[in-house]
């Protein structure tokens, strides 16, 4: 993880704390200290973990790492072979999963097959990007009145 995301990780931490309705829209948690990594495309993703154990970004979650073991359940709807796959997250409700090969990440879309072409980049594209940058945009449903969204605006990502 860039310094850059780093600084944006406490920026947002920072404005969330000081905002007491933000529990509703937003929570990024505190980072735990040691995650076993079990490969170096999810190094980004366990770096994450250590900054911020979990978070909640407007329609975007993203799973701590206790809650990784009980959230790969969803999978087995969209792949037969679920071991190259983490599921890391949802957005609205859709699982957001990481290829343990590549390091690439998806959304897994109710009835649609995976697209290997339609992919997010590795995690710190992701953050930058979607979460913490213009593309959350593509995700809410009505930009303009989600919070999250709201917030990067006030805090100038957007």
């Amino acid at each position: 993880m860039n310094l850059q995301l780093k600084r944006i990780i406490d920026q947002v931490k920072e404005a969330l704390a000081q905002d007491h309705d933000s529990i509703i829209y937003g929570q990024l948690n505190s980072g735990i200290r040691y995650i076993p990594s079990d490969g170096s495309h999810l190094r980004q993703y366990y770096e994450f973990l250590g900054r911020s154990n979990g978070a909640r970004c407007g329609v975007i979650d993203l799973w701590s790492y206790e809650e990784l073991n009980k959230n790969q359940y969803r999978m087995t709807s969209w792949m037969n072979d679920v071991s190259d796959w983490l599921e890391v997250g949802q957005i609205l409700y859709e699982p957001v999963v990481i290829n343990r090969s590549s390091g690439l990440l998806y959304i897994l879309k109710d009835e649609e097959e995976l697209e290997e072409d339609k992919n997010m980049g590795e995690w710190d594209n992701f953050l930058f990007n979607y979460v913490f940058g213009e593309k959350y945009r593509s995700f809410a449903p009505v930009v303009d009145a989600d919070d999250w969204w709201l917030l990067l605006k006030r805090l100038q990502y957007v």
